[in-house]
């Protein structure tokens, strides 16, 4: 039986995917210091809504990625007629996001019949197993 990372593999090998890892979240060095840049060095800030703080508070974010136990992190390239050309480079964001939410929905999908796989298969082991003492007790 494959496993789910397996099976989120073969979801991946399906979309201009340019390169991807997976990860347990205790690897991530998360920390605030990435707000004080943000705060101090970055153009976008406050003009993005991705950014802060329009992306939310980074204390709350970051306690909603340390409830996860395994990630998936992968990127795209989308090419633009010019990269200075904001609309062209809004519309690959755009484009990736599209790509990111139908490969969720796909993932969402597949989890789904594999914990049903799951529990019918380890039901029928508990059925075996039940089976046998009861012959035991018989």
């Amino acid at each position: 039986m494959e496993n789910k990372q397996d099976i989120i593999e073969s979801i991946l090998a399906e979309y201009p995917i340019c390169e991807y890892c997976f990860g347990d979240t205790t690897q991530i060095p998360f920390s605030d210091k990435v707000l004080v840049i943000c705060e101090t060095d970055c153009k976008r800030y406050g003009h993005c809504w991705a950014c802060p703080p329009h992306a939310g508070n980074i204390y709350e974010n970051m306690d909603k990625c340390r409830k996860f136990q395994r990630f998936v992190l992968f990127s795209t390239v989308w090419e633009v007629s010019d990269a200075y050309n904001l609309d062209a480079c809004a519309e690959a964001q755009r484009s990736h996001a599209a790509m990111t939410r139908e490969l969720r929905e796909q993932v969402e999908k597949e989890e789904q019949i594999y914990s049903a796989r799951t529990r019918r298969l380890r039901n029928e082991r508990l059925d075996r197993e039940y089976e046998k003492i009861c012959r035991i007790y018989l």
